[in-house]
């Protein structure tokens, strides 16, 4: 009954992979007309180098602090990190079926975790692309101190909803103790016709400047 995937590309700027680049469930709150244009401020964030799939033949974390390059440590938490300033993180979900898309966020991040950002004052720091590119026809320190001008903006297919800050606490999830999760689709009505379709799936963070760090982790679809 589908499948759940994970981001695992390393090109964010203009992405290239069959994932990465660039009918709304009842939890949207409002929907904007514009074009999706891939962001150029996204980078991977606390991702070690190597395979680290979790398999036992799996060389991981070998860098110039390793101690002991056999170690192998595979636990960190990775991700893909960006902020307003870094705009459109566009991602090619393959073969929705079951009508669901989730994804797992962490609000918690400080701004100067953003290296790619440094120094920005403006979205893609000032860069114009052209227009339709890449398009298709503990709770406490979460989300405490995020300013109440974020708006969280996602597009399916390129049709945008956007959410205030108070809309995006009430989607938000916590299925345990540090996982925050958002249901971005919920269309019980795409699992009925049993038929699967790509879809492009685009987020991004406006009105909060470098203050709002975020880092997506994981994108689950059915």
């Amino acid at each position: 009954n589908g499948y759940m995937g994970k981001i695992e590309n390393r090109s964010f700027a203009r992405p290239e992979s069959t994932m990465l680049r660039g009918p709304t469930n009842g939890i949207v709150s409002r929907t904007l007309e514009e074009s999706i244009v891939p962001g150029n401020g996204w980078e991977v964030n606390g991702v070690p180098p190597g395979n680290c799939d979790g398999t036992y033949s799996a060389i991981c974390g070998r860098s110039k602090k390793s101690d002991c390059l056999l170690y192998g440590h595979m636990d960190n938490r990775g991700g893909i990190i960006g902020n307003a300033y870094s705009g459109w993180l566009v991602m090619n979900l393959k073969d929705l079926k079951e009508g669901i898309i989730i994804i797992k966020i962490e609000t918690w991040h400080k701004p100067e975790e953003s290296l790619r950002t440094n120094g920005w004052t403006e979205v893609n720091n000032g860069q114009r692309y052209l227009e339709g590119y890449g398009t298709t026809d503990d709770t406490h320190r979460r989300l405490e101190g995020l300013p109440d001008t974020l708006f969280f903006d996602f597009a399916i297919d390129g049709k945008v909803t956007s959410w205030n800050k108070d809309e995006f606490e009430e989607n938000r999830r916590i299925p345990q103790r540090v996982p925050e999760v958002w249901t971005l689709l919920d269309d019980s009505e795409m699992a009925k016709k049993g038929e699967s379709k790509d879809v492009e799936l685009a987020i991004r963070m406006r009105g909060c400047a470098r203050d709002c760090s975020f880092q997506v982790t994981h994108v689950y679809w059915a």
